[in-house]
C-alpha cells in the first residue's frame, strides 16, 4: 500500500470515521476514469457523499480531522504545538516523503522491472506518470539504484528525520504534543516503509525515545488495522528487493546519524 494512502487511512481509523475504502491496481491510476477524479493519478483520493473530490494527502488528513468534531482531535489547540505539528507536515511533504520514496524506487520498483530492466514494462510504468519531474525521478532512481542522486539524498534526509524524532520526543510524549497528532500520522507510514525494507536496524541503538514512540504507535488499533491490510507478497517483495543493497544503505545512514549526534 502506498505511504500516502496509509497516511490518510491512519487518520480515518484514529477518528473512527465511517467510510468506504477502495484499493485499486497501479494501472488504474493512469486511466481516464481515475484521472477525472485525480488529475495527478496519485493516491489518496477522497470522494465525499456530495461528489466533491479531494486529493493531496496532507489536505485530505486536515479535512478528515477538521470535518469531524466528535472524534479524537488530531490538531493541537495550542498555537505553539500546532506550529510544531505543521513543521512536521511541511518536512514530510518537502523532504521525508521524497526520501523514503527514493529508497523504495531504488530498491523495490527497480526489483519489479527486472535486472536487466524490462524496457517495455518500464516504459508503460513511466508513461503512466503525468508529471515530468516525477517521471524523471522514477527513471533515474530505477536505472541508477542506490547510487542515484535521489537515493543519495535519501540517506541524508532519512537519518535527519530519525534524529528529529528523537530530539522532538525530549519535549513531549508525541512528535508535536502530549497526544497523537497529524504529525505522528504523517510520519508513521514512512517509518513503516523503512521497516518493510529491512532498514529499521538503524534506529535500534541509541534512540530510546524513538523506539518507545514507535512501540506505542504500533500498539494503537489504527496502526494494527493498517498492518493487517498489508499484502504478504508485497511485504515479502519489499524486504527481498533491498536485500542486496541493505548493508550499504545502513552503512551510509548510520554514518549520517553519527554526524548528527556529534
Amino acid at each position: 500500500m502506498a505511504t500516502c494512502a496509509r497516511k490518510a487511512l491512519v487518520v480515518a481509523f484514529e477518528k473512527g470515521l465511517d467510510f468506504e475504502y477502495c484499493e485499486v491496481e497501479r494501472e488504474f491510476l493512469a486511466t481516464d476514469d481515475y484521472r477525472r477524479l485525480n488529475p495527478k493519478g496519485l493516491v489518496p483520493t477522497l470522494v465525499r457523499e456530495d461528489g466533491e473530490v479531494l486529493y493531496e494527502s496532507s489536505l485530505v488528513i486536515r479535512y478528515l480531522d477538521e470535518s469531524d468534531a466528535k472524534g479524537i482531535q488530531l490538531q493541537p489547540a495550542d498555537p505553539l504545538l500546532r506550529a510544531r505539528m505543521n513543521g512536521w507536515l511541511k518536512d514530510v511533504d518537502e523532504l521525508y516523503f521524497a526520501a523514503t520514496g527514493a529508497l523504495t524506487v531504488a530498491t523495490f520498483i527497480r526489483f519489479m522491472v527486472g535486472d536487466p530492466i524490462n524496457e517495455d514494462k518500464f516504459k508503460i510504468m513511466l508513461d503512466s506518470i503525468p508529471d515530468p519531474v516525477a517521471r524523471r525521478f522514477r527513471e533515474v532512481s530505477v536505472r541508477q539504484g542506490i547510487d542515484s542522486e535521489p537515493a543519495k539524498l535519501a540517506t541524508q534526509h532519512v537519518p535527519e528525520m530519525l534524529h528529529k524524532i528523537e530530539t522532538s520526543l525530549a519535549q513531549q510524549q508525541w512528535l508535536s504534543a502530549d497526544h497523537i497528532t497529524l504529525a505522528d500520522c504523517a510520519v508513521f507510514p514512512l517509518m513503516l516503509r523503512l521497516e518493510e525494507l529491512g532498514l529499521d536496524e538503524i534506529w535500534q541503538d541509541g534512540y530510546p525515545r524513538l523506539k518507545r514512540w514507535w512501540a506505542t504507535l504500533n500498539a494503537r488499533r489504527s496502526v494494527v488495522k493498517i498492518r493487517n491490510m498489508a499484502q504478504p507478497e508485497i511485504t515479502a517483495g519489499l524486504k527481498e528487493s533491498a536485500r542486496a543493497t541493505r548493508e550499504e544503505l545502513v552503512k551510509r545512514m548510520t554514518k549520517t546519524l553519527e554526524q548528527l549526534s556529534q
